[in-house]
């Protein structure tokens, strides 16, 4: 975990825009800003048959959605589960 996604992580637990986690590029785990609902969910299901990375396309890059930490991890999972 580089220090700037530490750093993301902790605001994270603070600021209601990151409640559907991170978006993180796949090559190099930076996170590049707060995940979209459908990117989590898009994420989520991409990760059932990628044998978990979650990898999905964003604006031509690999990307990934690391889930909250905390109370908001609650939605993420209510919402994998509805899906």
């Amino acid at each position: 975990m580089t220090a700037l996604t530490a750093v993301l992580a902790a605001i994270a637990r603070f600021d209601d825009r990151w409640k559907h986690g991170a978006l993180c590029d796949y090559n190099t785990a930076d996170t590049l800003r707060p995940a979209t609902a459908e990117e989590a969910l898009d994420s989520a299901t991409a990760a059932e048959g990628d044998g978990g990375r979650g990898v999905i396309d964003v604006d031509g890059r690999r990307c990934y959605v690391e889930p909250p930490e905390g109370p908001s991890r609650g939605w993420w999972e209510d919402a994998l589960a509805k899906k």
